[in-house]
């Protein structure tokens, strides 16, 4: 994701043809001009992965503030975030962005570097500024791109620049490219709008909920009470009128294209549907397809949701053939985003009861996701450990569980409801009591803990781990003190969120 603006760049200098992200050929002095496009030829050649070195040298024959170095900084920088030296990345980009202040290239390229460091907060900053010179660009940007900002902000507890970075993609009127992408951020801004008393504001934005998932979200906050009123009108007491409309565009979408984005986006509405035979059905085929191959990335980040699908009806084999299919085209240190297969592999057998299979898995994951550096969430890793120190405990690895248990628990103002499933793996009951408890309390958190302790109409996989975590988490959600924190800041509402959906899938 780091390289593409730059092999954009790169593909259309040639022909003249770029415009406000960058300087066009014209802008640039005669002088300079021939580093320049040597540079960019090398950056078409190499598929964006040139030798830093002739990108070094090229700097070299630009000694001036001008145009022409402001280019070469921002290939560089590029290139430098991919190897992983994200200091020299920042510095070459910083002196693009001075050197070409009339850009949104640069500003783009440094969002999307600082987006995997240590300060996202700083990629919010650098995607806001490049908005203001290229709105229509901005609005173009991917659903990962952009998600990817907020979660980590919201990660990092920077609430002032997330609320930034949503009123600014509001304004531009951002849409994404995934079937719910705009429905998420209306979500978000709705309760942005809520907290600043702008009722009619919110009200205005209800209809622009596609996702029965953030309508049942909204529904359940005691922050959006204000139109609570208004999403049952539009939608049904039960959303029972949104579901076949968010089920038909889903449909649609995937019917009329071959992009795996689209399939993802159906899968996940048929599983949010309580369809795990239709999702099995049509999805299972299309996720371990011969011709499968690494242009279907977006499947990658979707396979956790065809193995729940696959867990809960009991095909266990079919859910180790996904795995082994997508490995072959992603195996463990292929690609950070790997990650997501092998994780969530080794999540589901601890489900089953492979606990020697699932340790070795996870324990690889997690040594794969130390190397990959700040381009893993920190809440993505204690996820990991989440698993660890279960799957230790459940061997009678006592000592090392609690020691895994600790740095599981680093995303409980994050991800409360995960700690919280951990912590009663390994018995403690208490602690997992006092986890939603604090998360409850809090604002960053409140909202997903709410969802979490809803009701639901989901099975467990039919395998006595997940029979028995069903059985805690439904005795943690019945707790006095639980329902009671629960209805001081939001509702326990009287409908699962699939329960609205049709019996029959919408043509």
């Amino acid at each position: 994701m780091r390289r593409l603006f730059l092999l954009l760049a790169a593909a259309t200098w040639s022909a003249g043809s770029l415009a406000a992200p960058y300087p066009r050929p014209s802008e640039i002095s005669e002088a300079e001009r021939p580093t320049v496009t040597a540079a960019m030829v090398l950056l078409t050649q190499t598929r964006g992965n040139p030798p830093i070195s002739e990108l070094d040298r090229f700097l070299t024959e630009l000694p001036g503030p001008t145009k022409g170095r402001g280019m070469v900084q921002m290939m560089r920088g590029g290139v430098l975030a991919a190897l992983k030296r994200d200091g020299e990345a920042q510095l070459a980009l910083q002196e693009s962005i001075r050197l070409l202040p009339e850009h949104s290239g640069p500003l783009f390229a440094a969002a999307d570097v600082m987006t995997f460091s240590q300060n996202p907060g700083a990629a919010a900053d650098f995607f806001i500024r490049a908005s203001r010179i290229d709105p229509e660009l901005a609005a173009q940007r991917t659903s990962y791109d952009v998600f990817n900002i907020i979660g980590r902000t919201r990660v990092a507890g920077d609430e002032q620049r997330r609320e930034s970075l949503i009123n600014r993609l509001i304004e531009i009127n951002w849409v994404g490219d995934t079937l719910d992408g705009r429905s998420a951020l209306v979500r978000d801004a709705i309760l942005l709008k809520l907290q600043r008393k702008d009722v009619s504001g919110a009200r205005g934005l209800v209809s622009e909920l596609l996702s029965p998932r953030d309508q049942y979200t909204l529904l359940a906050q005691k922050a959006a009470e204000p139109i609570w009123s208004d999403i049952e009108a539009w939608s049904g007491p039960k959303l029972e009128k949104q579901w076949p409309v968010y089920l038909r565009e889903a449909k649609r979408r995937f019917e009329a294209s071959s992009d795996p984005q689209d399939a993802g986006d159906y899968l996940e509405a048929l599983v949010a549907a309580r369809k795990d035979r239709d999702a099995v059905a049509e999805m299972f085929p299309v996720f371990t397809a011969d011709e499968l191959g690494i242009k279907d990335h977006a499947l990658l980040f979707k396979a956790a949701v065809l193995a729940g699908a696959l867990a809960r009806r009991g095909q266990f084999e079919e859910q180790d053939a996904l795995y082994e299919r997508l490995g072959k085209v992603w195996p463990l240190g292929s690609t950070t985003n790997a990650l997501n297969l092998t994780a969530n592999h080794a999540r589901w057998l601890l489900v089953r009861g492979l606990h020697s299979r699932s340790l070795a898995m996870i324990e690889a994951t997690i040594v794969a996701a130390k190397k990959a550096g700040d381009e893993v969430n920190g809440d993505a890793l204690a996820g990991m450990y989440q698993t660890s120190a279960c799957v230790l405990a459940k061997s009678g690895r006592t000592d090392e569980a609690e020691m895994a248990a600790a740095l599981g628990a680093l995303s409980a103002s994050v991800a409360p409801a995960g700690v919280a499933k951990m912590y009663q793996c390994l018995g403690q009951h208490a602690k997992a009591k006092a986890v939603l408890l604090k998360a409850l309390g809090a604002d960053a958190s409140r909202p997903a803990t709410i969802l979490a302790l809803q009701p639901t109409n989901l099975p467990p996989a039919p395998t006595p781990f997940a029979e028995a975590e069903q059985k805690d988490w439904d005795r943690l959600r019945g707790d006095r003190d639980i329902v009671a924190a629960v209805r001081r800041e939001g509702r326990v509402l009287g409908f699962a969120m699939g329960e609205g959906a049709p019996a029959v899938l919408p043509d």
